[in-house]
């Protein structure tokens, strides 16, 4: 009787976890482009808050990306990551990829601009044509080791995180849930996340 009764909220439970997990991740890309400033804007450089404004919209895209594929999954009968084992690590696993490939592309930005004052784009590809070369040259040109130690904390206070979240996301949940309230809240978390992936309606991102 509780396991069913527990099975009626995976839903709710999971759709707890997604605001929680989207809010966190804005808040942490967010700070990410302010240490960026700080460290790499020159002193009176203007339209900052358009800057902003432009960034927050590609890491919101990012992240409703990030949460649409997790909502798609809910939808699956057998994907029940509060209730069941194997759900669990599938999403403790596609959030810890998700956490790896953050923190190494901004990592990269971080120090392709710190060298070329220049954004991260497609010709660091061609760093790849002599890696021994490339890697001899960010071996002397950046403080490997201490930003490899400094990956690791965060990385690691990611994965701290993303548990701290999903047990939030499981504490005081409503008695009764209808199956029509979970279904209109699962639309309504869709539209919005589509909405912030795509901008606005009708507009093509």
């Amino acid at each position: 009787m509780i396991k069913q009764n527990i099975s009626r909220f995976i839903h709710s439970r999971l759709l707890r976890f997604l605001w929680l997990a989207g809010l966190f991740y804005l808040v942490l890309l967010t700070l990410f482009r302010v240490v960026f400033h700080i460290i790499f804007t020159p002193a009176g450089e203007q339209n900052l808050f358009t800057s902003f404004l432009l960034g927050f919209r590609y890491d919101a895209r990012i992240v409703g990306v990030f949460l649409l594929i997790i909502l798609l999954l809910g939808t699956i009968r057998f994907f029940k990551p509060f209730t069941n084992t194997v759900s669990r690590r599938i999403l403790f696993t596609f959030c810890h990829v998700f956490n790896f490939l953050l923190l190494f592309f901004y990592t990269v930005d971080f120090a392709h601009f710190a060298y070329l004052r220049q954004r991260l784009n497609a010709s660091v590809l061609s760093y790849m044509d002599d890696a021994g070369i490339s890697m001899s040259m960010v071996w002397e040109s950046y403080p490997v080791i201490k930003i490899f130690l400094g990956w690791i904390i965060l990385f690691t206070g990611l994965l701290f995180a993303v548990r701290f979240l999903y047990r939030l996301s499981g504490k005081n949940l409503t008695p009764t849930v209808k199956r029509k309230t979970i279904i209109i809240n699962y639309v309504i978390s869709f539209f919005a996340f589509a909405f912030i992936i795509w901008g606005r309606i009708g507009q093509y991102p």
